[in-house]
């Protein structure tokens, strides 16, 4: 019922390519449209210039090629999950096994415990040098580690459930049910952005730069993406019944990438216009 829609995608309208989790395993997505899947994994995650891919499957943690040629492969006891490369060397891979966090180097060696009582969400690591990795425990704490050292950097107070964690420069996004965190380096709350009474934060993530937030909330009617900016507060870019997964930006910031899983689509949203 949109305008323009189209059963088919064709091209994607940003830069880059999109690496996407379905029932049949993660496929690479190309600007012009063409698809590539990469095997038979359960989840998977780009390293930071797209180079590979770092996937899971059952007791399995490997790297693979944007062809789906495996580069290297780690087995372990209980299953991994929840993979992230580190940027912008690439020489860390941060993931869960069960409650406990775990780091591998890049080439798949080192495989080492960093630490325990990890929530059950994807760590996230600073941009820059030094490793350092930001996990969430099960209270609901926000811990920064160097990954290296093991050193602890900041930790903030307990709290209610995290959902998810995104480092974009220099600000560290916390997004809670609740509310909406944006700390400093040092773990220091800069922002807080609380949603409308009855609604729910289901998803949040920072645009590249750093200067907007895209939102998806929710509540018994429908769902709504917001957009919160300083300039002009947050506003509205799309509502309807049914649920959106986690947004993305595309690298230069012009569009914004909704899954709606419940209507089986994709929404590219322009941020800046209608």
């Amino acid at each position: 019922g949109a305008p323009h829609a189209r059963a088919a995608l064709s091209s994607l309208p940003g830069d880059g390519s999109l690496l996407v989790d379905s029932t049949q395993g993660p496929w690479v997505v190309r600007p012009d449209g063409s698809k590539r899947l990469l095997g038979d994994w359960d989840e998977a995650s780009w390293s930071p210039h797209g180079l590979f891919a770092v996937v899971t499957r059952g007791h399995e943690l490997a790297a693979v090629e944007p062809d789906g040629t495996v580069r290297w492969a780690l087995a372990r006891p209980a299953a991994p999950r929840l993979a992230r490369w580190n940027g912008p060397d690439g020489y860390r891979i941060a993931y869960l096994e069960g409650h406990r966090l775990r780091v591998v180097d890049g080439d798949g060696s080192e495989d080492r415990p960093l630490a325990g009582d990890a929530a059950p969400i994807a760590p996230a690591w600073r941009p820059g040098p030094g490793h350092v990795l930001t996990y969430a425990t099960r209270s609901g704490a926000v811990v920064a580690l160097g990954a290296d050292s093991g050193k602890r950097l900041f930790a903030t107070a307990t709290g209610t459930r995290v959902i998810s964690l995104q480092w974009s420069g220099r600000y560290l996004l916390v997004a809670r049910a609740g509310r909406l965190q944006l700390l400093g380096r040092d773990g220091r709350t800069i922002r807080t952005w609380t949603p409308m009474p009855g609604s729910r934060v289901r998803a949040a993530t920072l645009a590249p730069r750093g200067g907007s937030l895209a939102i998806v909330v929710g509540d018994r009617r429908q769902s709504r993406v917001l957009l919160l900016s300083r300039d002009h507060g947050a506003r509205v870019l799309f509502a309807c019944p049914g649920a959106f997964a986690a947004p993305r930006w595309s690298p230069e910031g012009r569009w914004l990438l909704v899954p709606w899983p419940s209507a089986d689509q994709w929404l590219f949203l322009r941020p800046q216009g209608r």
